[in-house]
């Protein structure tokens, strides 16, 4: 039999606010041996009215089928898709979805913006530097009618939480979220039919300053004045067919909220005595004010794509330190993002306090990891009291932290605290587990890892900078999408990083969304290097071509190249307007020169264990990059337009096909006569990675091949076979080494129990990612770096595939084509990987005992896979189950 399952629109199961790109992806289930799709017919209906049918279309695609209705999209309307498929067996299945489209265009909005009456405040960083949190209602009456259907959109300049009738439509927080504000503001859809009740009802907003109005986060936009400001309007349809508008209008009221400051990174201070009772109820209150319209561009306004910041889980607290110092402080046993929920009960004016941070100094003593050249970031949340008992969540902040260093609690009682883990990641698609339990403990902290970071947008620490650099997703945005549906977040994200692409130059910012302060050290940084306005390094801005291609690898999602090739495009254009630049001093000839990446702003391969330094003189920085830049600008901008060669072939753009593969071959050319490697085999730099990038890219020419697999030996042996890789190198080390054939030193590093290494850092207690491999100095004290970072989580990926034993042929995109092919003998006896493929599940379980290899499969429909056998056999099979075996030595 044939079955249809798992039906989503925009990779997310009836979405609500979809805006007016909509597509639809499913997965085939059957009972049948090398089940493949043949057909497929979508179907959209509206109301009773058929708006879509595609016909039947001859085609195993089942991924990100952009659907194009008969006329656009309604507005605020629902929609019932109907998704019919064939298969090689002659069988056909039906299954159905449904979504509903947010308001879709600037002129589908009747409310006002409305901000706060007050002065406004320049915002510091800092605890207590902000003002107020803002509390805003608008009381409207219902008519004496059935509600068929209501939904309200909602948005904020600031971060908010909404409420109707003092009920929250559901578990989000710090809505609207971090996006390229310049261009682009999020807005929210709720449904709320449950909540409205006949006569009076409210809308309650609450508002703190979000990143909008922090001083880290802030856009950079000429003369801003940030302050708090709503938007809402409640569309409500009675069963009658007749219909209702509230909206935010001089209607809308507001005053001060108990939260007295609060800051994204600095912290949280409620005052309880503060409260304001009743005030998102219909319940009388009294010392509310007027708002004012204020002017915000609803042009700017989108439906928001991506999952909201949420709760996730939640966390006890394993024990209750007492520290030689005093203090007392709280382990919850676990890195983590997110807030820490208490119970309360202290005398009115009374105030305690708790201090977050990720590790403890030598002694077990409270340490601050967050001090940086941005400064400290204190991770305090404050609670005045009011006499009464009390739980208290922070709304308008969160941290990063294993540890709350408690202040001012008359009792202490570990039941009365809980960590709320928060994230916007996606459902878990991944599993992994093998016969070593070091290598299990890795794996957990990179998920975790993953989950503090992919936080509105995949941020690089939950706790100090909590930036969108570019350079780290570059680096993890394939190991994210093998562990978690991060589609849709990855989708909104790139959409942001082209609203800040530099319009005249196609540059993509260090960070995205890109903040004053990022974008203003871009600029000093370009000086420094001879560029007018802001600067990006190869591996950082190449996120804009490299991340579309790996999730159209993945995924089969071509819809995202689509979406994105306009600023695929003008980022290749930026590489080669910058290898035509001679570098200064360049005596190559200019079939070379003109085809190097190797000018301007680079971070080269970034924070190498080898040239790690305490030291924050600035040209050491500097020669420190050009060390290994010399190498990665090259290399990857040579990569960059391979994959940009791809995207325009994907998209039958043949000239762009034809220029881009064109300054491909040009560009490797120019790496392998002397560009990079010189006559005689050699690298610019003596570095690891310097050998591991030409290596695993297959840019060593012929002669040199065995030269390279030499030096990278020695290299990493001097090194008493521990990692010597940047940000850059990381990803391809263990790949480098398979493909030299010394899978054996690749486990040896991986398991490598001294620093710098992967198990190193899980033997040092580590429960995520760490930033640099450099965390702790030799006495054993913690450095002030992030201890949660994801990007050298990367090996991931490395272990999926040659432990877990599950990968995708190199010319697959979506999976369809599966291979099977664990690696054995390095100390490791069992390992299993599943994966939720576009496809459908796929397992690999398999296991060494007595000499004698066993492996189990499964392959979902509408794939094909080959099977790998370490006696050196070879099995080609379709979808389904499968049991294969032999004698190992």
């Amino acid at each position: 039999m044939l079955g249809i399952k798992n039906v989503l629109i925009n990779a997310r199961p009836h979405p609500l606010g979809v805006g007016q790109e909509v597509n639809v992806s499913w997965q085939l289930k059957s009972d049948q041996k090398s089940t493949n799709q043949v057909a497929y017919q979508v179907k959209v209906f509206h109301m009773k009215h058929q708006v879509l049918d595609t016909g039947r279309v001859t085609s195993a695609k089942n991924s990100f089928i952009t659907l194009h209705p008969d006329k656009k999209w309604l507005s605020n309307a629902d929609y019932r898709v109907i998704v019919m498929a064939w298969d090689n067996h002659h069988n056909q299945a039906t299954n159905a979805t449904s979504f509903s489209t947010s308001l879709l265009s600037p002129h589908d909005w009747h409310a006002q913006w409305r901000r706060v009456d007050r002065p406004y405040q320049q915002r510091q960083k800092g605890f207590n530097h902000q003002p107020p949190a803002s509390l805003f209602r608008r009381i409207f009456r219902l008519a004496d009618k059935t509600v068929a259907r209501a939904r309200i959109f909602a948005t904020a300049l600031g971060a908010y939480q909404i409420t109707i009738n003092g009920h929250h439509p559901d578990k989000r927080k710090l809505a609207p979220g971090h996006t390229a504000y310049r261009r682009i503001l999020d807005f929210q859809d709720y449904d709320v039919v449950e909540l409205l009740q006949a006569g009076q009802n409210i809308i309650g907003m609450e508002v703190g300053d979000g990143w909008y109005c922090n001083p880290q986060t802030m856009p950079p936009i000429k003369g801003l004045k940030p302050d708090h400001a709503v938007l809402f309007q409640l569309m409500i349809d009675y069963q009658d067919g007749s219909h209702e508008l509230v909206v935010s209008d001089e209607a809308t009221q507001w005053q001060e909220s108990p939260v007295q400051a609060a800051d994204l990174y600095a912290g949280e201070l409620y005052d309880a005595t503060k409260k304001v009772a009743g005030w998102n109820t219909v319940a009388a209150t009294s010392g509310w004010r007027s708002t004012v319209a204020t002017e915000y561009p609803l042009v700017n306004l989108r439906p928001q794509i991506k999952m909201p910041v949420r709760p996730v889980c939640e966390l006890k607290p394993v024990k209750l330190i007492h520290a030689p110092n005093g203090d007392q402080i709280l382990d919850f046993g676990q890195v983590l993002a997110g807030v820490v929920r208490c119970r309360i009960n202290e005398e009115s004016g009374h105030q305690v306090s708790l201090e977050h941070t990720e590790v403890l100094d030598k002694d077990g003593n409270y340490f601050i990891n967050t001090k940086s050249a941005l400064g400290v970031t204190e991770q305090k949340d404050v609670y005045i009291a009011d006499g009464q008992p009390a739980t208290f969540v922070p709304d308008f902040t969160y941290h990063g932290f294993r540890y709350v260093r408690l202040k001012g609690f008359s009792k202490i009682d570990l039941d009365d605290f809980t960590a709320i883990v928060l994230s916007s990641t996606g459902e878990d698609l991944g599993s992994f587990k093998c016969s070593n339990q070091l290598v299990n403990q890795l794996y957990h902290n990179i998920l975790w890892s993953q989950q503090a970071n992919f936080f509105s947008i995949p941020t690089d620490c939950p706790q100090r900078e909590k930036a969108g650099w570019t350079g780290d997703v570059w680096v993890y945005g394939r190991t994210a999408l093998e562990n978690a549906n991060e589609t849709p977040l990855l989708t909104e994200w790139l959409e942001n990083l082209a609203a800040d692409q530099e319009e005249n130059n196609g540059i993509v910012t260090f960070t995205c969304p890109d903040t004053s302060q990022y974008h203003d050290s871009g600029v000093k940084m370009g000086k420094q290097f001879g560029c007018n306005g802001i600067v990006n390094s190869a591996g950082w801005g190449d996120v804009a071509i490299h991340l579309p291609i790996t999730m159209y690898n993945i995924t089969d999602n071509l819809a995202i190249i689509r979406r994105q090739y306009t600023s695929m495009r003008a980022w290749g254009e930026y590489i080669i307007r910058q290898a035509r630049q001679r570098k200064p001093g360049s005596r190559l000839p200019d079939k070379i020169e003109l085809h190097l990446w190797n000018t301007g702003f680079q971070y080269g391969e970034w924070l190498i264990p080898s040239e790690a330094t305490d030291s924050q003189d600035f040209k050491q920085i500097i020669a420190n990059m050009a060390h290994s830049a010399c190498y990665t600008a090259p290399i990857i901008g040579w990569l960059s337009m391979v994959e940009l060669a791809k995207a325009a072939q994907l998209l039958h753009k043949t000239g762009d096909q034809v220029k881009y593969q064109t300054e491909a071959d040009l560009m490797k050319y120019a790496i392998q006569h002397g560009g990079v490697i010189d006559a005689d085999g050699n690298m610019p730099s003596d570095l690891m990675g310097a050998y591991v990038m030409p290596i695993v890219f297959e840019l060593v020419p012929a002669q040199f091949k065995d030269k390279f697999a030499s030096r990278l030996c020695t290299i990493l042996r001097k090194n008493n076979y521990r990692l010597d890789t940047g940000f850059l190198g990381t990803p391809f080390l263990l790949d480098a080494l398979c493909r030299i054939g010394r899978r054996d030193l690749a486990y040896r590093v991986l398991l490598q129990e001294q620093t710098p290494g992967w198990v190193a850092e899980v033997k040092r207690g580590a429960t995520t990612i760490w930033e640099s491999w450099i965390s702790y100095d030799k006495d054993g004290n913690p450095l002030p770096t992030s201890f949660n970072h994801y990007a050298n989580g990367c090996v991931a990926n490395w272990m999926f595939k040659d432990i877990g034993g599950l990968d995708q042929e190199k010319t697959d995109h979506g999976f369809t084509q599966l291979v099977f092919q664990p690696h054995v003998g390095y100390g490791i006896t069992n390992a299993q990987r599943t994966y939720v493929t576009s496809q459908g599940t796929a397992k690999c379980d398999w296991r060494v005992r007595d000499g004698h290899f066993d492996i189990q499969i499964e392959v979902p429909a509408n794939s094909r896979a080959r099977v790998m056998l370490p006696n050196g056999q070879q099995h080609y099979v379709g979808s389904g189950h499968y049991h294969f075996g032999c004698q190992v030595k």
